[in-house]
């Protein structure tokens, strides 16, 4: 037993497994066979961890007009998206994108269907899920600073953290220089800068982004495609981000989804495999883009020929 104790000793301090003498039993023990391990146990490998999401199943959203009929906006949306994805939705006018976007953000409800964000029905509006509008929404008489905190006030935060907050959004922006200074004092791309700021300051899981970058010129649109494809990999939210611009799409999505005309449904999907960072002038955005453009074309037809119709019984 001398020597097998001075061999466990010695392995121990060796960092290798102990195997148990075949002439030699531990009180206790069922003797294992040859060669086993002691330590010897099967391995628990937990499951990979699940990919929250955005679900949308069997959509519909009609609305009633003075008429007393029904006007279709939606129908039939069955859509997936995973955490930290991010999508473009592109489409005629008045398929239903921005719809889509209210019922997502809470501020709507479907006719009929179900939303989920992580396995959780949409029920309302909450502070994991935020839409950017067109319409910036800045309050002209609060500061940079005072606009990027407004949201953290509302829920509660501490004054100390809400400062602290919106000064590391606005460097992120880079807008640190300006946090004194009022909306009417900034440029057009300034002003979309302060409201992402805002936006981002509440740490959502779900960026809404509704056509967020179309008053812009394009010099200043092309700027802020590089600095919100550079926030989204640092910050890492869910993007959804409606656009009329195919390029800007192809440019900022991992996957472009097209809506057909009214009810909007998702017709297509474009899975964008181009390596990052990407440019609107770059041939492949521009190959893609076109054969995206093309299915688009035949639902703005399809658009136009309704209200011509629609225009001839009158």
């Amino acid at each position: 037993m001398t020597n097998y104790v001075l061999d466990l000793i010695s392995r121990s301090i060796a960092g290798g497994r102990v195997l148990l003498p075949e002439h030699e039993e531990l009180p206790g023990r069922v003797k294992p066979k040859k060669d086993t391990p002691v330590d010897a146990a099967p391995l628990h490998v937990p499951p990979p961890p699940q990919k929250e999401s955005i679900a949308l199943s069997g959509v519909f959203r009609s609305y009633a007009n003075s008429r007393g009929s029904f006007t279709p906006a939606l129908q039939n949306i069955d859509l997936e998206i995973e955490q930290g994805e991010f999508v473009c939705i592109v489409g005629p006018s008045g398929c239903g994108k921005s719809t889509l976007l209210h019922l997502l953000a809470g501020l709507d409800r479907p006719t009929t269907g179900e939303i989920t964000v992580d396995g959780n029905p949409v029920q309302g509006p909450g502070t994991d899920r935020i839409l950017l509008f067109q319409e910036l929404g800045l309050f002209p008489w609060l500061t940079v600073r005072q606009n990027v905190e407004f949201g953290l006030k509302m829920a509660g935060v501490s004054r100390d953290e809400r400062r602290d907050r919106a000064r590391v959004f606005l460097r992120m922006v880079h807008l640190s220089h300006f946090e004194d200074h009022y909306i009417h004092q900034l440029s057009g791309g300034m002003k979309q800068r302060v409201a992402l700021a805002r936006s981002l300051a509440l740490r959502p899981k779900i960026l809404l982004m509704d056509e967020p970058f179309a008053a812009l010129d394009a010099q200043t649109r092309d700027m802020l495609h590089d600095e919100l494809e550079r926030i989204w990999k640092e910050t890492s939210p869910t993007i959804v981000f409606v656009t009329h611009n195919v390029r800007e799409a192809v440019r900022l999505g991992d996957r472009v989804l097209l809506m057909s005309f009214r009810p909007g449904r998702i017709k297509s999907q474009f899975q964008v495999k181009l390596s990052r960072p990407r440019h609107v002038e770059d041939s492949d955005v521009a190959y893609l883009s076109k054969e995206i453009l093309g299915q688009l074309r035949e639902e703005i037809d399809r658009s136009f020929n309704a209200e011509y119709s629609r225009e001839e019984k009158r």
